[in-house]
C-alpha cells in the first residue's frame, strides 16, 4: 500500500476526500491554488476520519503551467527527501485543481512516481460535467513513462548514436526493471550494447559467449518487428566476434582485427576524436605490415625468426637490418622496416608495398606530430580523411568489408 499521495486541489475537494478514505496514506502533498488552500482544514481533513501528516504548496500562478511545473517539481522532491519516501511508496492524483495545476503536477510527478490516480465517475451535463456524488469510482495504474519506459529508451537510443555504448546499456538496463512488456527484450539489447562496449575496447576474448546469451532473443525481437537488415547484422556480428576471438588467441595473422580497427577509427573520427582516430589508423598500417610479414615469413607481431627461413633468406635480412637483430637470430622491426622487408618477400605481391609505405608516410607522420604520439599538433578531421582514403586505397580494402554497427532505435522494441 502506498504511504504517501500528491493532489492537485481544485474548488471540490470531493475526488481527494474519496481517494483518501478509499486508501488512506501516513502523509499528503496537497497543491493549491489561494482560494483552495482552505478546503485542507475546512472541508478535507475533518472528513477522512484518521490523522494525516499534510503539506500544501501553494501555485504563484495556477494558471501558468510553466511555472506551476517548476514550483512543483522542486516540492516534491523536498516532499519526498523530508518525508524520507521512496518514489515508489507515493501514488499522484490528478483530478483536481485548475487544468495547467493537473498538467503540471503530472509531468513534474511522471519523472519519479510511478503510480498515477484520478477519481472519475458518472457526470452532469450528459457526461460533460462534475463527477455526480456518490458515483465516483478510482482508477489507478502505472504512469506511461515508467510503464513504457519512454525517455530511457529515447536516451539510450541517443547515447548508442553518439557511440557512448556503456551508457546506453545502463539506460536500457533500468527500462527493463521498470516496463511491464518486453522486458527480456530490452535485457538483450543492454547485453548487446555491452558487447559492443567491449569490442569497442578491443576486448575480444568472451566475446561470442556475451553475444550468444542475447543473440536468439534479439533475433525474435527483430523479426517481429521486420528488421531484417538488423538479423542480417546481428549475423554477421556473431561471425566477427568469433574471428576476432580467435585471432585473439593466435600468433599469426590478424585480418578480421585489421577491419576492427579500422571500424573502430571510424567510430572515433564520428565522435571528432580526431588524435584517437589516427592514432587507430597508424596502428591499422602497422598491422597491415606485420599481418603480410607472417605471409611472407611467419613473423609474430613483426618478429622474424631468421633460423626459421633459408639461408639465402635469412642473409639478406641481416644484411638489411643489422641493427634490429635481437638475440642474433630474430629481427624486432618497426612499422617503417617492416614495410621495407616485405622487399625481400617470397611473395610477388608484397614487393610494392616498401613504396606504398613511401606514399603513406606524409599522412602517417600526421600521427606522429600530434599530441598521442610525439607531439603537439592536435589531429583535425582532414588529417583523418587523408589517412583513410591512402590505407584502404593502398591496400586494397573495400570500405563495405569495415563492419559499421547500424542504426537501432530502442524505442521501438
Amino acid at each position: 500500500m502506498p504511504r504517501g499521495a500528491i493532489f492537485s486541489l481544485g474548488g471540490t475537494p470531493t475526488p481527494v476526500i474519496e481517494a483518501l478514505k478509499r486508501g488512506p496514506v501516513e502523509c499528503a502533498l496537497f497543491v493549491v491554488s489561494e482560494k483552495s488552500e482552505p478546503l485542507v482544514e475546512q472541508s478535507i481533513l475533518p472528513a477522512i476520519g484518521y490523522l494525516l501528516q499534510w503539506e500544501c504548496v501553494r501555485m504563484r500562478d495556477p494558471d501558468d503551467l510553466n511555472t506551476c511545473y517548476q514550483e512543483i517539481r522542486r516540492a516534491i522532491s523536498d516532499w519526498l527527501d523530508r518525508r524520507r519516501l521512496q518514489p515508489e511508496q507515493v501514488y499522484f492524483d490528478l483530478t483536481g485543481g485548475t487544468k495547467p495545476m493537473s498538467a503540471a503536477l503530472t509531468l513534474a510527478a511522471v519523472e519519479r512516481i510511478p503510480l498515477y490516480h484520478y477519481v472519475s465517475g458518472a457526470r452532469e451535463k450528459e457526461g460533460l460535467g462534475t463527477v455526480i456524488t456518490g458515483t465516483e469510482r478510482s482508477i489507478t495504474g502505472l504512469n506511461p513513462w515508467k510503464q513504457f519506459a519512454i525517455r530511457q529508451r529515447e536516451l539510450a537510443t541517443q547515447l548508442y548514436e553518439q557511440g557512448h555504448i556503456e551508457a546506453a546499456a545502463e539506460l536500457l538496463d533500468q527500462a527493463s526493471q521498470s516496463v511491464t512488456e518486453r522486458s527480456e527484450t530490452l535485457k538483450a539489447l543492454a547485453r548487446l550494447c555491452r558487447v559492443l562496449a567491449k569490442l569497442d575496447l578491443f576486448q575480444f576474448k568472451g566475446l561470442p559467449k556475451d553475444l550468444g546469451q542475447c543473440r536468439r532473443q534479439l533475433e525474435v525481437a527483430f523479426e517481429q518487428h521486420g528488421a531484417d537488415k538488423l538479423i542480417t547484422w546481428l549475423r554477421e556480428l556473431w561471425v566477427h566476434v568469433q574471428a576476432l576471438e580467435a585471432e585473439s588467441r593466435s600468433r599469426k595473422d590478424h585480418p578480421r582485427s585489421l577491419l576492427e580497427l579500422l571500424a573502430n577509427a571510424r567510430r572515433r573520427h564520428r565522435q571528432h576524436r580526431h588524435d584517437d582516430a589516427i592514432a587507430r589508423l597508424y596502428r591499422a598500417a602497422e598491422l597491415y605490415a606485420q599481418n603480410r610479414l607472417y605471409a611472407a615469413f611467419g613473423a609474430t607481431s613483426g618478429h622474424i625468426s631468421l633460423a626459421s627461413l633459408d639461408g639465402g633468406l635469412a642473409a639478406n635480412l641481416r644484411s638489411a637490418f643489422p641493427d634490429d637483430l635481437v638475440y642474433g637470430e630474430r629481427l624486432q622491426l618497426s612499422c617503417a622496416k617492416g614495410f621495407a622487408a616485405l622487399k625481400y618477400s617470397p611473395l610477388v605481391e608484397d614487393h610494392r608495398l616498401p613504396e606504398v609505405y613511401e606514399c603513406l608516410k606524409p599522412a602517417l607522420e600526421k600521427r606522429n606530430q600530434s599530441w598521442l604520439a610525439h607531439g603537439t599538433r592536435p589531429a583535425e578531421s582532414a588529417d583523418f580523411d587523408q589517412m583513410w582514403e591512402l590505407l584502404i586505397g593502398k591496400f586494397g580494402i573495400a570500405e563495405s568489408a569495415i563492419p559499421e554497427w547500424p542504426k537501432i532505435s530502442f524505442i521501438d522494441y
